[in-house]
């Protein structure tokens, strides 16, 4: 969380967040693509004579066994792209700080963030399409509300918001704002007041923090949220790292939990640190990753002296990206440490540019998607999934209809299943509508039973919906170019559906 400072021309704060699933053995090569999602801090909510411009963003990526991290591509690569990361612009905000994904969202295609002093809340569909909005603490922009560092709890039914300016925030306030749907929020003091700037939960515990922007002096402890003022402690701290660090010397300004090592990420300065709850009570620091302050693109980077480790995201499956005020983005790849350590000599990682005014990375766990793809012969003599789902513009009713609407046509689960012929694809006879329209129907259906989802896969299917407006799929053999795209598209859609055995699972299995 990165506040605006008087002699910035460049205001605001931004975040990061990782939206990934993990690729079977079978594809050696690829071990982790997905999208991160991030927000720019400049000329937070128009101060300071600036005009607003867009602070959401996204990029792809692909962690390669052989080429590393590549950022901007979405495929098995042996080089990465040349030159600067190219983001897609998303949406621009009154301001973008604190930013996680909605956990009721099980499709991973809503975000939640913290728009800074303008003291207010978004929801946001990731395309930048849907957005809903609401004061964080129910009090007008100027007064001392503000909304930057974000929180879920962990039953999905309240988001909290931390205001950053110390100055400003007299009352300490920890903003809760009822989620599904998004509400007004309500402001909470603490006892002892304090001006946390991270929350964190381990099961149902709340974690704090609050090191201020680019220090390493901060505490950690819980925050007791049963009463209207949340009460704060503080937790024993041990340092195994030989220096002898603990309380008011933390580099608590962001925290995440991190499933995969049962401990604490913290990040501030140039540091991240490793926390974990151990036997004896109290909390070890294990690990420590010092990056220095170099900054890797000092060119046209006016917060290239902001050295802050502000936020972390972990996937739970032993990887780490960081994002720091200068622009820079630290991946660590620590699946295969023996210790799980952050800090272990052996992990891969790497340090590279990714935007002006980075600043803040979610701090909740994406969860990963475990059901198994199933093909369209497997739909045609199975349940279909109950739950609802969006991809590409295609909409999937769910239960009890099971109605799906492609191209702006909504057709019932009857006509679907016409379209869902067994046997071979021969027996389409060419006809694009049967033969893309087919696998477009069961690979809705793969990603509402919780099988795994990609932006490649998402970008096929908004193609070929779009070409599909107007056309009925239950209509004669299509247009020779549409009927030679559809064939293209179903070919894609094909190997996607029938990739249980690549992935090791049981077809049609459904997600958790």
């Amino acid at each position: 969380m990165t506040l605006k400072r008087q002699h910035q021309s460049i205001a605001g704060v931004l975040v990061l967040l990782l939206f990934a699933a993990l690729v079977p053995a079978a594809q050696a090569a690829t071990i982790l693509p997905g999208v991160l999602y991030f927000s720019t801090f400049q000329n937070q909510g128009g101060t300071g004579g600036g005009t607003l411009t867009t602070n959401v963003w996204s990029i792809p990526f692909v962690y390669d066994s052989t080429a590393g991290l590549c950022l901007g591509t979405t495929g098995p690569v042996t080089t990465c792209p040349a030159g600067d990361p190219v983001p897609t612009a998303i949406k621009t905000l009154s301001g973008a700080d604190g930013l996680v994904f909605d956990p009721n969202d099980a499709t991973l295609k809503t975000l939640l963030i913290g728009e800074q002093n303008s003291n207010k809340v978004a929801q946001l569909s990731t395309d930048g399409s849907t957005l809903t909005e609401q004061l964080a603490d129910g009090t007008p922009p100027s007064d001392e509300g503000q909304a930057y560092g974000v929180a879920v709890t962990p039953d999905k039914t309240k988001l909290l918001t931390l205001p950053n300016d110390d100055g400003k925030s007299t009352t300490n306030n920890v903003n809760v704002s009822p989620l599904n749907p998004l509400g007004v929020g309500v402001p909470h003091a603490t006892s002892p007041a304090t001006f946390i700037k991270g929350v964190a939960f381990i099961g149902d515990t709340a974690y704090w923090g609050d090191a201020v922007d680019m220090t390493v002096s901060g505490f950690f402890g819980t925050l007791d949220m049963s009463n209207p003022t949340f009460v704060v402690s503080q937790s024993s701290i041990v340092d195994d790292t030989g220096d002898g660090a603990g309380q008011g010397a933390l580099p608590s300004h962001g925290l995440t939990y991190d499933s995969f090592s049962g401990c604490m990420i913290l990040s501030s300065q140039d540091q991240i640190w490793q926390l974990c709850p151990e036997l004896d009570g109290a909390f070890h620091i294990v690990a420590k990753v010092s990056t220095g302050s170099a900054c890797s693109h000092p060119t046209g980077n006016p917060d290239c002296s902001q050295v802050n480790w502000d936020q972390t995201t972990v996937d739970g499956a032993g990887h780490l990206f960081a994002a720091n005020n200068d622009g820079d983005l630290l991946f660590i790849d620590y699946s295969k440490s023996a210790t799980k350590s952050i800090s272990d000599p052996s992990n891969y990682s790497k340090l590279q540019f990714l935007a002006v005014a980075l600043d803040d990375i979610a701090n909740v766990i994406a969860p990963q998607a475990s059901g198994c793809p199933a093909t369209k012969g497997f739909w045609h003599n199975h349940s279909w999934p109950t739950g609802s789902v969006t991809v590409g513009g295609v909409v999937y009713s769910g239960a009890p209809d099971d109605t799906m609407t492609i191209g702006g046509i909504t057709y019932s689960q009857a006509d679907l299943l016409s379209l869902l012929p067994t046997g071979s694809r021969s027996q389409a006879g060419g006809k694009g509508f049967r033969i893309g329209g087919s696998q477009l129907i069961a690979a809705i259906l793969n990603i509402a039973n919780g099988a795994p989802d990609s932006p490649s896969l998402d970008a096929t299917i908004s193609a070929m919906n779009t070409e599909l407006m107007g056309h009925d799929l239950r209509g004669s053999k299509p247009s020779k170019p549409l009927n030679a795209d559809l064939i293209g598209f179903g070919a894609t859609l094909d190997d996607y559906n029938d990739s249980a055995a690549a992935l090791g699972c049981t077809e049609g299995a459904p997600g958790d």
